[in-house]
This record gives structure tokens, sequence and C-alpha cells, in this order.
């Protein structure tokens, strides 16, 4: 993201592709979903990857109140979708309950903070939707997921596979990076042929599959939709099956 908007202060001098970052739009890399505003620049959308994530987690837990820790500055807000999170609780009517954590601060204060969110708020709501807000702390998730599997809360990760892995319930992940790549080497191939990078589509809708921790529903005691289990393609504590 901030190398985006790096580029766009430059002028974006040689043709350049925008990739993996959160909200393009919405960090003002972009002009539009459809147009980037510059000629030699480009980056990939899904506009809407957020709000389908919420109503699929919304449809499978039916919560009234979903919590969600962030950090509170435009990149944060970006980072943790704020905006499509007020959009799809207007839609369906559920509240949601912040609480605010830095990430520009030393990081033995950054986790205290977030540790001490996460115990806030897990007590007070049905569900918890995991931001990207404090993806380069990998090390946290597990932290994250213990409280929450303690606090009996269902859990999304905007993130994917690696944090269900590490505890959280579910999550939606690229069904494979081989439709990311082929997309990526099909923007190159046709500016190498001569477009530019600003005629070129920017919508993509990656195809996604439901990943699941069924070790994390059984401790929390979710009983998941049947059409859940049977959509999802990635599964992690198995075992718990057996039990």
């Amino acid at each position: 993201t901030a190398a985006g908007q790096d580029m766009v202060k430059l002028g974006a001098p040689i043709p350049v592709i925008v990739a993996q970052t959160s909200d393009p739009l919405r960090s003002g890399i972009v002009k539009s979903a459809r147009d980037s505003g510059l000629d030699n620049l480009y980056a990939q959308i899904n506009p809407d990857r957020y709000q389908h994530q919420i109503r699929l987690f919304h449809e499978v837990v039916r919560f009234g109140r979903l919590g969600v820790v962030y950090e509170n500055s435009p990149e944060g807000r970006t980072y943790a979708g704020m905006d499509a999170l007020k959009q799809v609780a207007g839609e369906r009517g559920f509240d949601i309950l912040t609480c605010v954590a830095p990430v520009d601060v030393p990081e033995e204060v950054m986790v205290e903070e977030l540790i001490a969110c996460y115990q806030n708020i897990a007590p007070k709501v049905n569900a918890v939707y995991i931001s990207e807000s404090f993806a380069s702390f990998p090390f946290l998730v597990e932290k994250i997921a213990t409280i929450l599997r303690k606090a009996q809360v269902p859990s999304f990760s905007m993130q994917g596979a690696s944090e269900v892995q590490s505890g959280i319930m579910m999550s939606l992940t690229p069904s494979s990076q081989k439709y990311i790549g082929l997309f990526y080497a099909e923007t190159m191939a046709r500016i190498f042929n001569g477009a530019k990078p600003r005629q070129i589509d920017q919508i993509w809708n990656e195809p996604n599959q439901v990943t699941l921790n069924l070790e994390t529903i059984r401790q929390i005691g979710f009983d998941p939709p049947l059409e859940l289990l049977l959509a999802a393609e990635e599964v992690y504590g198995i075992e718990a099956l057996r039990e």
C-alpha cells in the first residue's frame, strides 16, 4: 500500500503494477475501480472482498454484535475494512464493537495493548472479525485464538488459511495461487505488448474456498451448518471429527 501511494506521488514514470494492497481505492492509489488515474499505474482491485467475507460469516454465525480490533489511522481503518463492516452491519442489522490498539509503538507495548483489546471485547460480542491491521505480527495469532477459544467466540480471519491453522475458526482462502499468478502474468504480457496499464481492467474477483479449524469449532461448542462443512475445501484440526 505505501509503495503504491509513493508511485502515485512520483507519477509512475514507467509502467507499475501495484499488487497485494488491502484497498487501492480507499488508500488513494487509484482514482476508481475502473480507472487508475495514471497512464502508467495499475492496481488489482477486488471491490467486494471484505463485504463477501462479512456476509458469509454472518450467514454462518448470525451474530448480533461483531468485535473488531484495529489501529485508528487511515491505513488501519483500511486494513480493518471498516467501511465494508459498516455497510454490511447496516444491511444485516448487527452492531460493531471496536477496540483501538496502536501499531506505531514499541513492540512490547503493541502486544500488550492488542491482547488487552481482545480480552476486553471477547466477553461482550457474539463473534470477532480478525483484521489485517496486525498481519505483520503472525506470532500473535495463537494468543488471540486462545483468548477467543476460552471465551467461546466464533472468529473469522481476513488473512486466510495461515491464521485458521493457528486457531482462528474460519476464513476464505484463494483456491489456488495459480489464478492470481495467471492474472498478473496476463496483465504484464499486455503491457509488454504495448498496452498502457491504465487501459487494462483492474477488477479481479478471485475464486475462494472455505477454510475451517474443526478443533476450534469443537472447543467453542459451535454447531456449524452442514452446508459449511460440505463447502470447506481446507480443514485443520481434522482429528476433532473423531472425538
